[in-house]
């Protein structure tokens, strides 16, 4: 994931400074799957913080946008910014259903249900 202000300063293990760091992380992942699992949320999708040091602030990856508009995979499961939990259609840019399954809500209690998905 990307680090950004107003990130919880515990949960910083998967956390890089760059969209290029994190670009050469996406550029592992392989062009023909179907179903794809990160942390972090593609930029502009399911991604806006909504806490008490900000609020609207899309803060997902770009560079793992642009890796999903070119392997599209039919599912992408991720979390990491809990106030934008929940699922979208396909996406217009890409064909894609979206779910940001996160469990828990931005003061980490367990109020989020599982997302069944039907493919």
């Amino acid at each position: 994931t990307l680090k950004f202000e107003g990130q919880n300063p515990h949960a910083m293990g998967f956390s890089l400074d760059t969209e290029e760091q994190l670009a050469e992380k996406w550029a592992l992942i392989p062009d023909d799957i179907d179903i794809l699992v990160t942390h972090s949320p593609p930029h502009g999708i399911l991604d806006a913080v909504n806490n008490r040091w900000k609020c609207g602030v899309r803060v997902g990856s770009t560079s793992l946008k642009e890796k999903l508009m070119v392997i599209q995979p039919r599912l992408h499961v991720f979390g990491h910014i809990h106030g934008s939990y929940g699922q979208t259609p396909d996406h217009v840019e890409i064909p894609t259903i979206f779910v940001n399954a996160s469990h828990v809500n931005e003061d980490y209690d367990p109020v989020n249900k599982p997302i069944r998905i039907v493919l």
